[in-house]
């Protein structure tokens, strides 16, 4: 039973005051401005990740061969060493 007048001795300070308090208005109650901040911070964001991306694109081509092979396609001959595995 303790916790629960714990509880009620903490709660009922600021229901009364929630009473007590006049409403706000539409503009009063308002967190921020406009969308405008945020808009400006993802703008941001798109031309950092497109300025960092097109550095990575070109150094990733310059490891690329010149003229790559069709994939399943091997380019080497096969070694003939002239003989042939014992089978068992």
């Amino acid at each position: 039973m303790n916790s629960q007048t714990d509880f009620a001795s903490k709660v009922a300070p600021r229901a009364e005051a929630m009473k007590t308090e006049k409403p706000l208005e539409p503009k009063e109650a308002r967190q921020g401005r406009l969308g405008r901040p945020v808009l400006y911070v993802l703008l941001a964001a798109l031309a950092i990740a497109f300025a960092l991306w097109l550095p990575l694109e070109w150094w990733g081509r310059t490891g690329e061969p010149s003229n790559p092979s069709p994939a399943g396609v091997s380019q080497t001959a096969p070694v003939d060493s002239g003989t042939t595995a014992p089978s068992n």
